[in-house]
């Protein structure tokens, strides 16, 4: 449960508090089950606290510092993370329904059976990070970086609202095995005649072999002018 005292700190609002975790800078605030909806925390700094099954909902976390949080279980619905620092985040589980995630920095965060139905994701970093099972049904992208991601098992991505192109690597494509919608992709920017080939490259990968090349020079006359008599060259591709 949340400690008493960091909750009344931090319900002071973020002045208050980063000037206590400047005081405590190795203290793991523990805030789980806390109830701070409706709070403004802009650019607090929360990192590696834990706010698990904590209510946020309608809180204002814009450009909050919540790296290596956890958020796992936590209510976030209709929140405003527009900037927020969410890297190796814990947000399994979390309730992001209708919540502002632009501009968010998601690399490497959990969000393995989140809810973001109707969630603004445009222009967030979602490099490498876990989206199994994960609902985006409705959610809005632009600018969206999709590197390095299994998507197979993401829901409601055929629902996307695309506002502008994305970024997919094909580290994602390779990684998903090709079960992306193909709605999803078009409407990403993927060119056409990608999604034609896709399934094909990704189930049979092309394979490149290394060539070794070895020449002997055995024209003495070439080979004396040179200066390469009675040497042998190896070249490597």
């Amino acid at each position: 449960m949340a400690d008493q005292h960091l909750l009344k700190v931090l319900q002071q609002g973020s002045g208050v508090w980063n000037t206590w975790r400047q005081k405590h800078p190795i203290t793991r605030p523990d805030l789980s089950h806390a109830n701070l909806n409706h709070t403004d925390l802009s650019h607090a700094d929360l990192g590696y606290a834990t706010l698990s099954r904590a209510d946020l909902s309608h809180a204002t976390l814009s450009h909050a510092n919540l790296n290596h949080t956890d958020l796992s279980d936590a209510t976030l619905s209709d929140a405003n993370l527009n900037g927020a620092y969410l890297i190796n985040t814990d947000l399994s589980r979390a309730t992001l329904n209708y919540a502002t995630l632009s501009h968010a920095k998601l690399s490497d965060a959990t969000l393995s059976h989140a809810k973001l139905r109707g969630t603004d994701l445009s222009r967030a970093e979602l490099s490498r990070a876990d989206l199994s099972y994960a609902d985006l049904s409705h959610a809005t992208v632009e600018w969206t970086h999709f590197d390095n991601i299994d998507l197979r098992t993401v829901r409601g991505l055929d629902t996307v609202q695309h506002t502008g192109p994305s970024y997919i690597s094909i580290d994602t494509i390779y990684r998903s095995e090709g079960h992306i919608p193909e709605t999803f992709l078009r409407k990403a920017g993927v060119p056409e005649d990608f999604l034609t080939y896709m399934r094909s490259l990704v189930a049979h990968p092309i394979e490149y072999y290394t060539c070794f090349i070895s020449v002997r020079l055995v024209s003495p006359k070439h080979a004396k002018a040179w200066g390469w008599a009675g040497k042998e060259y190896s070249f490597h591709n």
